[in-house]
């Protein structure tokens, strides 16, 4: 019984643990322009003049316009982005992204730790 006891505490510390290393985007502070997304090709997150906020996996331009690309379902999907409606656009910094969420998950593993210790 005991060792059951120590399993699922075990267990659960753990599940615990993969869920605060979950991972969080970080967008960049500085405003670009949709050429700069088109170019660079990465994750954007704009925000409209009504304050609305749409996040693409990328920009495409074509003879129409400009064209947000994200996932639904498993499905890529497109929407029409008016320029004429953007108050600003941000790129995703994976840099800080990925110290945030290590930093986070390491505070809570810490905590736990603190807490089955004493």
């Amino acid at each position: 019984m005991k060792i059951l006891k120590k399993l699922g505490r075990t267990i659960g510390y753990f599940l615990l643990i993969m869920l605060l290393f979950q991972s969080c985007r970080v967008y960049q502070g500085q405003k670009s322009t949709l050429d700069e997304a088109v170019q660079l090709e990465k994750r954007v997150k704009i925000r409209t003049l009504d304050g609305v906020t749409l996040k693409f996996k990328k920009v495409e331009q074509n003879d129409k316009g400009y064209y947000g690309i994200y996932t639904s379902k498993g499905t890529i999907l497109q929407t029409p982005i008016d320029e004429n409606n953007i108050e600003a656009l941000h790129f995703h910094n994976k840099a800080m992204s990925i110290i945030g969420t290590s930093f986070i998950g390491l505070v809570c593993l810490v905590y736990v730790v603190i807490i089955i210790v004493f």
